[in-house]
């Protein structure tokens, strides 16, 4: 029991630096130094809080799964920092939260960072959401669709011509609208992918319980066998 407990707050660890890592790969795509150390636990920390019956208090998981959420809350404070005013990374950033949470992050709902270490506090993460998420990071970023996502660069210097600067403005805000155009495409040509797998997912496991269902009431409308005749007592 022990055991089986450890494992599921592993896979828990496990979940949200799984997600952090997703997240870390799109800020980084901005600035190779623009997120700190993660200073939360890992999986293979969750072991220490085990004594060596391994038995644990509720108390020493209580405290892992703080941990691990103020340092999901702050690991997300920092990507929104480094994105900020990027359309097509913030997109990115937004699509993954809602993959890695199930879908309970959306935009019209409460600050990330707070739903975060709330979600993280009360171990509802799951690893195969987070998983997904990260999938999705991968791809779009590697898609060769959009090759100019991995590493903004700065604009070219303006020559010393009349309206020059305006030109080179109109150039850069151009190339910024064809990015965002390009990971709008690929987010949603994955998120598509996604939510066609869980679809077929969620139509199997429906079919199968029609099945079993039938089954069972297939099953109670067989007649009963007939009672043999009681053998008549001799005189």
């Amino acid at each position: 029991m022990h055991s089986q407990t450890l494992q599921a707050l592993r896979a828990e660890i496990e979940a949200i630096t799984t997600l952090q890592l997703a997240l870390n790969r799109i800020a980084l795509t901005v600035d190779d130094n623009s997120l700190s150390v993660w200073d939360g636990p890992r999986p293979e920390d969750v072991d220490d809080i085990a004594a060596d019956d391994g038995s644990f208090t509720r108390e020493s998981v209580m405290e892992v799964r703080a941990r691990a959420g103020e340092a999901l809350a702050r690991r997300y404070a920092e990507v929104e920092r480094v994105i900020m005013g990027r359309a097509a990374l913030e997109s990115l950033v937004r699509s993954t939260l809602s993959i890695g949470t199930g879908g309970v992050i959306t935009a019209e709902g409460p600050p990330p960072s707070q739903v975060l270490g709330a979600l993280a506090r009360s171990g509802a993460l799951r690893l195969d959401w987070a998983q997904e998420a990260s999938a999705q990071v991968r791809d779009v970023l590697e898609s060769k669709e959009g090759p100019a996502v991995t590493r903004p660069t700065a604009p070219a210097t303006p020559k010393a011509k009349s309206g020059g600067k305006a030109k080179v403005a109109k150039t850069t805000a151009k190339k910024a609208k064809t990015v965002a155009k390009v990971v709008a495409r690929a987010v949603k040509k994955v998120v598509k992918k996604v939510v066609a797998t869980a679809a077929k997912k969620v139509k199997t496991v429906k079919a199968a319980k029609a099945a079993k269902a039938e089954a069972k009431a297939s099953k109670k409308k067989k007649p009963a066998p007939a009672k043999k005749p009681a053998a008549k007592k001799k005189k």
